[in-house]
């Protein structure tokens, strides 16, 4: 339970099952990217739901609100939709005047969604560098 609630923070009745522990254990790498990226935002998980609180990140809400589904309803998504998903959310604040070159530098370089496919999130790495080059 510590590993994620370095990162996390939970309701006060939360008790880990298998299904809670799928979401924490995907959510997590991309968790500690956004950290890392962004230390001061709060993720909050919400076990009642099986979901996460929303925070300013419209990349990361997506993203952790794709994984839920994912774990919860597996007929609902698979993992590549997710990286469909995670590439037009990028776009989007990619277009968004109201983003800055800065902004835009910390929040997308070397970003890929971590979800196990090693070669597939090489080649987004690589695209998503690509962006910030023509910036």
């Amino acid at each position: 339970m510590e590993k994620y609630s370095n990162f996390i923070s939970f309701e006060e009745n939360f008790k880990l099952n298998e299904i809670h522990q799928k979401i924490l254990d995907l959510a997590l790498p991309n968790i500690i990217d956004f950290k890392l990226r962004f230390p001061d935002v709060e993720i909050k998980y919400i076990n009642s739901i099986y979901r996460f609180e929303a925070c300013e990140d419209a990349i990361l809400n997506s993203l952790l609100n794709d994984i839920c589904k994912l774990i919860t309803d597996e007929k609902s998504l698979n993992t590549e939709q997710i990286y469909i998903q995670q590439h037009f959310e990028v776009v989007k604040i990619l277009n968004d005047i109201n983003n800055n070159k800065d902004y835009l530098l910390k929040r997308l370089k070397n970003y890929t969604p971590i979800l196990d496919k090693k070669e597939r999130e090489k080649n987004i790495i690589k695209d998503n560098n690509n962006y910030l080059f023509d910036l």
